[in-house]
């Protein structure tokens, strides 16, 4: 913590540049250090080059709002939305759209599959069916919305289970997701076989590859896997994927991508000055208004640093990083994966009753490698990052002798463990 008192209130004098300078310096050496990199458990690391790109595209466009979009920033959008199209892979006839977040996209797929129902005339009240590992986007956004959440249990490799989302879909259905990979436990769900059921019933099938949507095309590229592109199957309607995650761009920019462009609609909004508002007509895109012109640079800062081959680089580093940390899991009695390691997630758990999973998060906390606590089952979870071998050797040596120390009796005290979205 920092030794500074906190502020209360607006402060009575203006503080000096050096002072504000300061402060944040001295909040920043408060967090665990970037260099060990687990800090961000919930988020993957950014390589430095990316980094330094962005903040200081960031810093050029700080003043800047995206709902004006000035030239400069008209330039910065398109060109960041044709980069995002390459690294996707949406096709030409497809749409794009730049949100704020995972949960924004999720929200304007159910949004738009609610308001293509309408279209056909759908009457009752409309259901969407997910996977038990599905984001609580969805949740939320169907609470908003008004449309019933069928949650389906998943497999034993916490995946989609097909036959059971097929059983649970009625007349009412106006939307089925898959993710890539869920956030919950880091595998790939079935996506080819639910996007047949959906296409065979018409039905909107929405992918949130929020978590492994720039990640999963360049891993499919390095390592030669069948397909690249959720959108070569037919019956894919939209996919989420945000930037900000193994985009590596700065927080605050995710994307929703539709197979056809005339689909955008359903998440669009206008009003006119005939309608209700005197003032002039008032057409958006997604759900925001304001929106920072900073985060946009950054985003386009970042990609452009990267490029193509920057890409199969970090897919590279975080393939040896999984590898090195599976294996050296398997050397740790009692210490097990929890699911396979598929796109950028690694989940693992302890079977030794002596060694509870709380007191492991806690002992690795205390050691300066923070973890995220999970349930059912209960776990750790952390988000891979381009760090190198031996980054990921140190990691699982942290976790050898936090095992060591518990099974020896030390008392642990209970940590402050990271959270998501508690």
């Amino acid at each position: 913590m920092t030794s500074a008192p906190l502020l209360i209130g607006l402060p009575e004098a203006g503080w000096r540049t050096y002072d504000i300078e300061r402060r944040m310096h001295e909040l920043l050496a408060a967090d665990p250090s970037l260099e060990v990199g687990w800090p961000d458990t919930l988020w993957p690391v950014l390589p430095d080059k990316p980094l330094s790109a962005a903040r200081t595209a960031m810093a050029q466009f700080a003043h800047l709002n995206g709902f004006v979009r000035p030239t400069s920033l008209q330039v910065i959008e398109t060109e960041l939305l044709a980069m995002v199209r390459d690294l996707l892979g949406i096709p030409d006839e497809g749409g794009l759209t730049l949100t704020v977040g995972g949960t924004e996209s999720n929200f304007l797929a159910v949004k738009g599959a609610l308001f293509r129902s309408r279209e056909r005339g759908l009457g009752g009240r409309p259901n969407m069916v997910i996977a038990a590992t599905a984001h609580p986007s969805f949740d939320k956004a169907a609470e908003e919305l008004g449309i019933e959440v069928r949650r389906i249990p998943a497999d034993a490799e916490f995946r989609a289970d097909v036959a059971a989302m097929s059983d649970a879909i009625d007349a009412q259905t106006i939307l089925l997701a898959a993710s890539t990979p869920n956030y919950t436990h880091g595998t790939l769900d079935p996506v080819e076989e639910i996007a047949a059921i959906a296409d065979e019933r018409d039905i909107w099938f929405h992918i949130d590859a929020c978590v492994g949507g720039c990640l999963l095309p360049t891993l499919k590229r390095i390592t030669g896997a069948p397909w690249t592109t959720p959108f070569q199957f037919p019956g894919v309607t939209s996919v989420s994927a945000d930037l900000h995650k193994f985009g590596f761009t700065p927080t605050g920019i995710s994307t929703l991508s539709v197979k056809s462009a005339d689909l955008i609609r359903h998440h669009s909004f206008r009003i006119s000055v005939d309608d209700s508002w005197p003032f002039r007509p008032y057409a958006r895109t997604g759900f925001t208004g304001s929106r920072s012109g900073a985060v946009l640079a950054g985003a386009w800062a970042t990609l452009v640093a990267l490029g193509q081959d920057g890409y199969e680089e970090i897919a590279h580093s975080i393939l040896e990083g999984a590898d090195a940390f599976a294996s050296g899991i398997a050397q740790i009695e009692g210490i097990e994966l929890v699911a396979p390691h598929e796109c950028g997630v690694i989940v693992f758990t302890s079977v030794d009753e002596k060694v509870p999973v709380d007191q492991l998060a806690s002992a690795l906390e205390a050691g300066g490698w923070p973890a995220m606590l999970a349930v059912k089952p209960d776990r750790l979870q952390f988000l891979l990052s381009p760090l190198g071998r031996p980054m990921y050797e140190s990691f699982v040596a942290a976790i050898a002798t936090a095992v060591e120390r518990i099974r020896a009796g030390e008392s642990i005290a209970s940590a402050g463990l990271n959270t998501y979205g508690g």
